[in-house]
Order: C-alpha cells, then structure tokens, then sequence
C-alpha cells in the first residue's frame, strides 16, 4: 500500500498537461460529477514524490481494503478533539476489522502531509455512488454520531473516475 496520494485541481486542458509531462506516473482524473468535465481533481497515487506546483499532500494513517482507484470517491472531512482522537482512533479500527459495506472497494485515513492538527480525510471508494448513499442513510454510516456535532466540522465531496482518461 502506497504511504502517501497527492491531490491537484484544474481543466481538462492543465490536467492533460501534467498528464503529458509525467507518462510513467499513475495519475487518475476526477470530477464532480459525471455529467460535468468541470472543477477537475487530479490524483496521483504512484506513491512517489509529489510534481504538482499546487495541491494537497496526503499521508495514508489507516486503510481498509485495497482501492482499484476506479468508480465513486467521497471524501469526508473531519476535525476531531484531541480529547476524542484516542476513542476515534479505536472506532475506525473497529469498522476496519468489520465487513465492508456492500460495494466498498477501501476506506482511507488520510491527514495532510506533515500537519499536526486533528483534521482528518478519510476517503471511500466504491463500485458505484448509489451503493454510498445507501450505506451514508444507513444505521451502520460510520459518521452517523458525528453529524450533528458542529465543533468537529464534518463535511464532504464527492468525485467519480473519470473513464476517458484512461491512456
């Protein structure tokens, strides 16, 4: 499993720039939904050092599963107490040694690269987003007790691989 995924924004032309001056590097394509080809999100999951002039870094804290890197991503932010880390640190160990929800490929715990605070990612992939929004309306969605709790400021997005991009 690769440590670390870096994350950049941009059009279609940029992306296909980058796309043309890195060939060896595993680079997905992103967007906000799959009618649009707009506000594009370019990951590179090669594991290697960053090459992109803007974007996030991200470390992999946790993972469960192993992603194919292909379908529906959601990202779901949040920020936890530093008197809560250790109690959340124990529930995702606890949902990561359960079963994943039907049609989840992996979960992602992701912090920014060489960030000390308590904000957190953690990133699902799944075959389709149908499959999410049953699990997120479910009694099972893992951040169902953190959804009413304004302090830890939970929020998401979603993406979907984009097919044509593919070499």
């Amino acid at each position: 499993m690769i440590r670390q995924l870096h994350v950049t924004y941009g059009s279609k032309q940029i992306l296909n720039q980058i796309r043309a001056n890195y060939p060896e590097r595993h680079l997905l394509v992103l967007s906000p939904s799959t009618s649009s080809l707009d506000n594009l999100q370019m990951l590179d999951v090669s594991g290697e050092e960053n090459i992109f002039s803007s974007g996030v870094s991200y470390d992999i804290v946790n993972y469960h599963g192993t992603p194919n890197w292909r379908g529906f991503f959601n990202y779901t932010f949040i920020t936890i107490n530093p008197d809560r880390k250790p109690v959340f640190d124990k529930l995702i160990e606890q949902w990561f040694n359960q079963d994943k929800p039907e049609g989840m490929i992996a979960a992602l715990v992701l912090r920014k690269h060489g960030d000390a605070s308590n904000d957190y990612v953690v990133l699902t992939t799944w075959q389709m987003p149908q499959q999410w929004r049953r699990w997120k309306s479910s009694d099972n969605y893992f951040f169902k007790p953190y959804a009413n709790e304004a302090y830890i400021n939970l929020h998401e997005t979603n993406y979907e691989f984009q097919q044509e991009f593919i070499k």
